[in-house]
């Protein structure tokens, strides 16, 4: 690692710390569900190395531990607008520094339009649909969750939850399929089994799990259909054709699809 004059304080190093606290506070959201540490994470980062990813990050992670900074109901609705005013403000300076990056437009035009700022909210939504595909299904998919949450109270709506968090509300909902009608456990889309592994965590030891996959990538069909690339999110693993893997130290078994299915 390369210092300046033995400092400490030489931007190699503090590059490096930002990016350590980076990773940590992706992780501490997206495997620990705990965004308030992701917060503090993300604005360590920024203190050290200011750059779009690590503001983009503040604005995430402040939505998402909003719910969690409440201590009475008559103080909700100011306590949820002073932090969507804060998740703003770190969208925007990410904004500033990010040329352009839609997904820290799409969040900031989200939350925008959560605080009824609804003229500015829809010109960028608008410059996005007119964008790359993918930006475009972004404002599409907001549409949907606007429309389906339309009946939750805004400030109980939590947008930027965490994989660990989701599959904990999700295996809440289920139990009781699980526990009385002999419900099955699938992952279809298995990767490489990190979301498969919460699951089995959050679970009943004795819980069977079943993950499908190709593991090998995608399909020459999807390939043409999605604009994917040959062998898109292969993890290198090969397995014959529907052979299942039961994992020895846990109850995990793995399903081989061939390309064709």
């Amino acid at each position: 690692m390369e210092e300046v004059d033995g400092s400490s304080s030489s931007p190699s190093v503090l590059a490096v710390l930002a990016y350590a606290c980076i990773r940590l506070a992706h992780l501490s959201h997206d495997a620990f569900g705990d965004s308030r540490a992701s917060k503090r994470l993300y604005k360590l980062a920024a203190s050290c190395d200011p750059n779009w990813y690590s503001y983009h990050g503040i604005g995430t992670s402040v939505e998402a531990s909003i719910t969690q900074s409440y201590s009475s109901n008559e103080a909700e609705g100011i306590i949820w607008r002073e932090q969507m005013e804060k998740a703003v403000d770190a969208y925007r300076e990410a904004s500033r520094t990010c040329n352009g990056e839609g997904e820290v437009q799409f969040h900031l035009a989200v939350a925008l339009e959560r605080l009824e700022e609804l003229e500015e909210s829809e010109q960028i939504m608008e410059t996005l649909r007119r964008g790359e595909s993918n930006l475009s299904c972004l404002v599409d998919s907001w549409g949907y969750v606007r429309w389906h949450t339309r009946r939750t109270n805004p400030y109980h709506l939590n947008l930027h939850r965490g994989t660990r968090a989701m599959l904990e509300i999700a295996l809440e909902a289920a139990q009781p399929l699980l526990q009385y009608e002999d419900g099955l456990v699938c992952e279809f889309g298995v990767a490489s089994g990190r979301s498969c592994r919460m699951t089995q965590e959050l679970l009943p030891l004795n819980t069977r799990i079943d993950g499908f996959d190709t593991f090998t990538g995608m399909s020459e069909f999807c390939i043409v259909l999605l604009c994917e690339y040959e062998a898109s999110y292969s993890d290198g693993l090969y397995l014959p054709y529907s052979l299942s893997l039961q994992a020895a130290y846990t109850n995990i078994s793995y399903y081989h699809l061939s390309s064709s299915s």
